[in-house]
């Protein structure tokens, strides 16, 4: 059977507080190819690694810091942005890469904002998110030149599949903790499944 890429999403949640340098050294140590992470404006406009908004005066990991530390893994770094700051938080991702230049990382948003405004400073290859009932979705990474389809996995079946493989557009599907839909996936040979099991993927 085809092996996805196994993807911690947001580390190796299961095992320490997600989004965290544990959390993501355990992804690694369980076997994962790669790790998503969730990255945004903290307070002062500093960019930090948290799925929600922080809350005032939360110490959060630091997005240059974690670069420097994983810069030879596989990363899916996802924009959280809001549509007052999306562009901005777009642009401030695309500096912070500019000196990992050839590093294998992937940039995905549900944000089409944040995407454009990144790919404007940067040719790391994006990756369109896309929510459980998003109508048209390929034909939505399409429209915007993305590299890379991150579909829920709900979205995904051969139509689907079919219609991506003729867009060259690689599947990166989440947040998948079945290992019966994980081996579902993997019969159509979808490019990486994003996960909270890590343990449970590799029994593909």
């Amino acid at each position: 059977m085809h092996k996805p890429l196994i993807i911690g999403h947001r580390g190796a949640p299961n095992t320490a507080p997600e989004n965290t340098f544990e959390s993501f050294d355990n992804a690694f140590a369980l076997g994962a190819d790669g790790i998503e992470l969730d990255v945004r404006f903290g307070d002062g406009g500093s960019l930090v690694i948290k799925h929600d908004p922080p809350l005032p005066g939360e110490e959060l990991p630091d997005f240059l810091s974690f670069l420097k530390k994983y810069s030879d893994k596989l990363l899916n770094i996802e924009i959280k942005a809001d549509d007052d700051d999306a562009q901005a938080v777009g642009y401030a991702v695309a500096e912070a890469l500019a000196a990992f230049e050839g590093c294998n990382f992937i940039i995905s948003s549900f944000s089409k904002t944040a995407l454009i405004a990144f790919r404007e400073k940067s040719k790391f290859p994006i990756g369109l998110l896309c929510r459980a009932g998003t109508i048209n979705a390929v034909e939505q990474a399409v429209s915007m030149s993305a590299d890379y389809i991150h579909p829920h996995f709900s979205l995904i079946n051969r139509k689907f599949v079919k219609a991506a493989r003729a867009a060259d557009l690689p599947i990166n599907t989440y947040t998948v903790n079945s290992l019966f839909t994980m081996r579902r996936l993997a019969r159509m040979k979808i490019n990486a499944i994003i996960t909270n099991d890590i343990p449970k993927a590799k029994k593909i």
